[in-house]
């Protein structure tokens, strides 16, 4: 096989003589397989060149990315500690406010629980920590807590007569099914402590403010369907329930004869009607105690 010969023919373009190449069969193959690997490695090299620009691209890309999450997460972290002192400074200021009006303060559900923070740091593991921090919700209970502040500096700043904080009157036209006091439940038949009234009315009867105050609470709340509190200061707390709906909402501030809710039949309930309860230091009191003697049938 190796004494064959491989003959290549060169034909000019010219009128010149035309060469002929003999080239031995193995050396010729030899040839040919090197030219092969050379263009596969010639090829090879652009292939890898391409990608190492490629690469490059991406890696400035990600470079840049990572620039402007480190910028956003400085921005986050100082954000973070102005919104801490300002959270802190009107803590103190509501402490105060609330010490000298004698508001009560409403406990507020901690939202970040040992179980919701494992479930964020799973996340933020899974799909990076500026994926999940969010940037806005840093200040999104500021502003409520410097409206309900401003609205204590209100309420204390008054310059009402501060009768008008006790509660006075009846707050919806009704018929007074149940007082005050140790009552057989409609439900279950038990006898137990009935902590306040329920005034028969209409749907949707307007339900009056009995007194000065700022809006505590407004949502569902068990039993007692929508419920509505009012804080007047000096302990003293207004509970309304079974509503169909409420007029204001929480730190809103209301004065005596304002609408503020209408009846409804929501919670448990036998019908439309106003479940109206006073309380003083946490302690239920008689409502009857706070309306004129011919409010009381």
């Amino acid at each position: 096989m190796f004494r064959k010969f491989v003959t290549l023919v060169v034909i000019p373009q010219k009128t010149s003589a035309v060469k002929k190449l003999r080239i031995p069969i193995g050396r010729f193959l030899f040839l040919a397989i090197l030219l092969f690997f050379l263009s596969l490695g010639w090829m090879w090299m652009i292939y890898d060149y391409v990608s190492i620009r490629r690469n490059l691209r991406n890696f400035e890309s990600t470079r840049q990315e990572y620039t402007e999450k480190k910028q956003q997460l400085e921005t986050v972290l100082v954000n973070f500690e102005k919104v801490q002192l300002d959270l802190d400074r009107l803590e103190n200021l509501s402490f105060r406010l609330r010490a000298y009006a004698g508001v009560q303060e409403r406990k507020i559900p901690n939202q970040f629980d040992e179980e919701s923070l494992r479930v964020q740091q799973n996340q933020a593991s899974r799909e990076g920590i500026l994926d999940v921090i969010d940037t806005h919700g840093l200040n999104v209970d500021l502003p409520e807590r410097n409206i309900n502040t401003g609205n204590l500096l209100a309420f204390f700043n008054q310059k009402r007569n501060p009768l008008y904080r006790i509660p006075n009157g009846r707050p919806v036209k009704g018929f007074l099914m149940q007082k005050f006091g140790i009552r057989s439940d409609p439900f279950s038949g038990q006898r137990r402590p009935h902590h306040g009234l329920a005034i028969a009315a209409r749907e949707f009867s307007p339900v009056i403010a009995p007194a000065d105050g700022i809006v505590l609470f407004s949502g569902e709340e068990g039993i007692y369907g929508t419920l509505l509190i009012l804080d007047h200061g000096n302990g003293i707390v207004t509970r309304y329930g079974h509503l169909a709906q409420t007029d204001v909402r929480e730190g809103d501030l209301v004065t005596r004869g304002d609408t503020i809710a209408q009846v409804g039949s929501t919670g448990q309930t036998t019908g439309p009607q106003l479940y109206y309860e006073v309380r003083l230091n946490n302690i239920p009191q008689d409502p009857m105690l706070y309306m004129d003697e011919n409010e009381h049938e």
